[in-house]
């Protein structure tokens, strides 16, 4: 799929081309705001250019991915963005 058509997925996994996994977390369309989360850990927002210009591939969820999503919720307070599946403690 070319990287215009590759539209930011809460929930999905990416690759880039230095081989940085990172996920989703949340998507506004109306800022263009990208809120991502690498396996390191490091959450980062991007804006859509920064999306469109990178060179990215779509991979498989990572085994570990809930801790460091529920983290991310309790710290933003967005449990909305939360795939199905995950509960509140």
């Amino acid at each position: 799929m070319s990287k215009e058509e590759l539209q930011p997925t809460v929930g999905s996994w990416y690759e880039n081309d230095e081989g940085r996994v990172f996920t989703v977390l949340a998507f506004d369309k109306a800022k263009g705001a990208i809120d991502v989360q690498y396996v390191t850990g490091n959450i980062d927002t991007l804006d859509m250019e920064a999306w469109t210009g990178m060179d990215l591939r779509e991979v498989e969820p990572l085994e570990e991915w809930q801790a460091s999503m529920e983290q991310y919720a309790q710290s933003q307070s967005i449990r909305e963005y939360l795939p199905k599946g995950i509960e509140e403690e």
